[in-house]
C-alpha cells in the first residue's frame, strides 16, 4: 500500500461528501432515544457530530452511548464507525497482553464497547461509562498532573508496541511528508483565522521548516493519540482512563505532546479573552 494511501483517502473522503452534500439533501439524525432496551436516557451531551448520552439500567449502573442515523453517509458516520473499530482493535491488543502488562500500567486503561449495531444507515455503540472521574484538567497540583500525563502517554507508546503487523495496517499513518503537508494546511487556515497572529506564526513556520533535516533524520513511527489532551484523560480513585482515540494514527510521538500543548494554548488564549 502507497504510504499516502490513508491521507489522501481522507481528503477524498470530506471533499466527496462535501461536493454529494451540493447536489443531494443528505439527512442526518443525531437524537437519542429515550429508551434503548433496558437503558434510559439520563443526560444528553451537546456540540457533538453524532448523538450522545449517558444512559442508566434499572440497578443504576451507566453508560455512554454514541449514535448516528441518516440518508447517506456523512463524515459524521465515517468517524463514528472508525471510533468503533479503534476501541475494539486496542482492547483486542490488550487482552492479547493480558498479566504480562507491567505493574506500572495496570491502573491505565480504556473503556470497552458493550454493545454495537452497524448498518448502511445506523451506528450505536454503547461504551462503558467512568464512575466519579474528573478530567486531568481539573487535577490543582501540577506535579499530579504530570505523573497522570506522562504515565498515559508511555501507556499509549507501550499498546502500540505490542500491534502486529496486520493491526498496524488498519490504523492510519502519518508519515514525514504527509505531517509537512498537513502543517503546511493547518497554517494556511491559522493565518486565515486569526490574522492578528500572523507574525508569531511565521515565526513558527521559520522554526518547524528549519528543523525539517533533524525531524527527517530522527523520523519515527509510533501509536499516537492524535487528540491527547488533558480533557481526555479522565482520573478517579481507581484508575486513568483514556478516551476519544477515533483519529489514532501510526506517526512521530512528538504529535501527541504538540496536541497537548495546542489544546492548552488554546484553552489560556480564551480565558485571557474572557478576563479581557
Amino acid at each position: 500500500m502507497n504510504q499516502h494511501t490513508h491521507l489522501f483517502a481522507h481528503i477524498f473522503l470530506v471533499l466527496k461528501i462535501r461536493v454529494l452534500s451540493l447536489f443531494i439533501k443528505i439527512e442526518s439524525d443525531t437524537s437519542l432515544p429515550l429508551v434503548h432496551g433496558n437503558l434510559r436516557l439520563q443526560k444528553m451531551l451537546k456540540d457533538f457530530p453524532c448523538g450522545i448520552g449517558i444512559y442508566e439500567d434499572d440497578m443504576g449502573k451507566r453508560v455512554l452511548l454514541k449514535t448516528w442515523k441518516g440518508s447517506a453517509k456523512t463524515y459524521a458516520y465515517y468517524q463514528l464507525l472508525k471510533e468503533v473499530r479503534l476501541y475494539e482493535l486496542l482492547n483486542g491488543v490488550i487482552d492479547r497482553i493480558g498479566p504480562s502488562l507491567e505493574d506500572k500500567y495496570r491502573q491505565v486503561r480504556i473503556p470497552r464497547i458493550l454493545e454495537k449495531e452497524i448498518s448502511p444507515k445506523k451506528i450505536t455503540a454503547v461504551f462503558e461509562y467512568i464512575e466519579d472521574s474528573v478530567h486531568l484538567s481539573d487535577i490543582v497540583s501540577y506535579s499530579e498532573k504530570s505523573r497522570v500525563y506522562n504515565l498515559a502517554t508511555d501507556y499509549w507508546r507501550y499498546i502500540g508496541s505490542h500491534l502486529n503487523e496486520d493491526e498496524r495496517k488498519m490504523l492510519p499513518r502519518r508519515n514525514f511528508i504527509d505531517t509537512l503537508i498537513i502543517y503546511a494546511i493547518v497554517l494556511v487556515y491559522a493565518v486565515l483565522r486569526f490574522p492578528s497572529k500572523i507574525p508569531d506564526l511565521m515565526r513558527t513556520a521559520s522554526i518547524v521548516y528549519g528543523a525539517i533535516p533533524l525531524l527527517r533524520e530522527t523520523w519515527r513511527e509510533e501509536l499516537i493519540h492524535r487528540d491527547f489532551h488533558f480533557e481526555n484523560v479522565l482520573v478517579n480513585k481507581d484508575f486513568i482512563t483514556i478516551i476519544d482515540f477515533g483519529d489514532n494514527a501510526l506517526s512521530h510521538p512528538l504529535q501527541i505532546f504538540t496536541n497537548s500543548l495546542h489544546w492548552e494554548w488554546e484553552n489560556v488564549e480564551s480565558k485571557k479573552v474572557i478576563l479581557n
